[in-house]
């Protein structure tokens, strides 16, 4: 069954929290290349991210 985990070393690692962060940098990335170059302020609500 699929519990949205996967162990690495014995240690046991939830996916969500590793997928929404690498969301986020990418997100944020993103808006790095639209701006030039310039990064902004780090938010993680996607609300308030602004995707612009």
């Amino acid at each position: 069954m699929d519990t949205g985990e996967f162990r690495l070393l014995d240690e046991e690692f939830n996916i969500k929290p590793l997928a929404d962060e690498l969301l986020f940098v990418h997100r944020h990335l993103s808006i790095l290349d639209k701006n030039g170059g310039m990064l902004r302020d780090a938010v993680r609500h996607i609300e308030e991210f602004g995707d612009n």
